[in-house]
């Protein structure tokens, strides 16, 4: 079973692993190519978009991947016909609100909008069909999908079209391609049948335990992109696309390991016994410890450097950012962590309450903190997401003996708090870079 594990990690692992290194990899090219309010403008966009995908989701990879193996076809096809009953209310929400959305944001190019919204109807497919492979442990077909429509679906074409010219939309279409091809791709693969006549008791079932995963994932929404809207309403696209930048390059990393943690921990929490994951959740928080203590150190001493290898000059301004959001890797792994084995018990109300406070903490930390432009966002992100992973870890584990654990939250939280505040309130991130 331990083997087991291990590959599907392994392969959880190249998937999204591949997925990040391809963005990087253009994001790399894009910022020599794309000015940083270019940048802001696909980030406003793309949080309207987001939240679609979102949406459409409603659950379902995670109904689909935490269902039994023997119920699998029938909670697939009531995953998708959930999907599709959510896609008809987001259109009709698009329609009637789009001119009102697009002024809140601020989105001058309402044909690229249109479009990139267009986008959104791949994930009504693509999340219930992601959680069939996770069940039945196809974990190496996930990451070969992954990585081709990653690797033609977005770099290729962004950097393409980026160099030809087409500026914000080659990665609009990067992203709009990609979304495509990764649903072809999962659905070539998948030989068993996918629309079944199905009872509506088990559609009402998974629509009551979808739609409690929905809410916690639209409070999360909000709390990753409380500090966008912010940045995007009170200062201006600039700040954004460097905040976007700093963001994509030290949190998004937590949160594919975050996806490769429920596609493989979720079925595999639902079948294991309370001691079997709490060893395994010990082990997995001394490995977080030792790489988040060193993603930090090592931006803390060479974050300009970095910055300038990854993005080329004229992106300095990200550094602050960067260096108070990597004292947050922590915390987010050790939430990632927490959220699959809620999800595996089938407690969505645990986390849609650690989700509200989260999304209550960083907007409300993001406003009072705003005056201090993007390090301050940066410092109420990295407070918001320390509470919600004790939140996280309240609900997740409180009835078992975390001694040890606690320790090493302890200290984290030492040096996070240190770090941050002083950075904060006495601006030692300036001294130091």
């Amino acid at each position: 079973m331990e083997t087991a594990l291990k590959k599907s990690i392994k392969f959880s692992f190249v998937g999204a692993s591949s997925r990040y290194i391809f963005q990087v990899l253009s994001m790399m090219v894009l910022a020599r190519l794309l000015s940083p309010s270019e940048f802001g403008l696909l980030t406003s966009v793309m949080i309207v978009v987001g939240f679609g995908f979102l949406i459409l989701q409603v659950g379902g990879a995670s109904i689909v991947a935490s269902s039994p193996v023997e119920d699998l076809g029938n909670n697939l096809s009531s995953a998708i016909y959930i999907s599709l009953l959510f896609l008809l209310f987001y259109l009709f929400a698009v329609v009637v609100f789009f001119d009102q959305v697009s002024i809140f944001f601020s989105i001058e190019d309402k044909l690229f909008f249109s479009f990139m919204l267009i986008s959104t109807v791949f994930r009504t497919f693509s999340g219930p069909l992601e959680g069939a492979y996770a069940a039945r442990g196809r974990f190496k077909e996930i990451a070969k999908c992954e990585f081709y429509s990653y690797s033609f679906g977005y770099f290729f074409i962004s950097c393409s079209l980026a160099y030809f010219g087409f500026g914000y939309w080659a990665l609009g279409l990067a992203i709009f391609f990609q979304a495509a091809l990764y649903l072809v791709l999962l659905k070539l693969g998948y030989k068993h049948e996918v629309f079944k006549v199905v009872k509506a008791s088990l559609i009402h079932k998974n629509l009551k335990f979808g739609f409690g995963v929905l809410l916690a994932r639209v409070a999360s929404f909000f709390s990753s992109q409380g500090d966008n809207i912010i940045i995007n309403k009170y200062m201006g696209s600039y700040e954004l696309g460097v905040y976007g930048r700093a963001y994509q390059l030290m949190v998004v990393p937590t949160t594919f390991v975050g996806q490769v943690m429920n596609r493989v921990l979720i079925p595999k929490m639902s079948q294991e016994s309370a001691e079997s994951s709490r060893v395994l959740f010990f082990r997995f928080q001394l490995l977080a410890f030792i790489v988040s203590i060193s993603i930090f150190l090592t931006i803390l001493w060479k974050g300009n450097y970095f910055v300038r290898l990854v993005l080329g000059e004229g992106w300095g301004d990200l550094v602050p950012a960067l260096t108070i959001l990597s004292a947050s890797i922590f915390y987010r792994l050790c939430f990632k962590f927490c959220e699959s084995k809620i999800i595996s018990g089938r407690k969505s109300r645990f986390l849609l309450y650690s989700n509200v406070i989260y999304a209550a903490a960083t907007i409300s930390f993001c406003f009072l903190m705003k005056d201090s432009g993007i390090v301050g966002v940066s410092a109420a992100v990295t407070l918001s997401t320390l509470l919600y992973s004790f939140t996280m870890l309240h609900f997740s584990y409180s009835k078992e003996k975390l001694s040890w654990h606690v320790k090493v939250v302890l200290l984290n939280t030492f040096y996070t708090l240190c770090f941050v505040t002083t950075s904060y309130f006495f601006g030692l991130v300036d001294f130091i870079l």
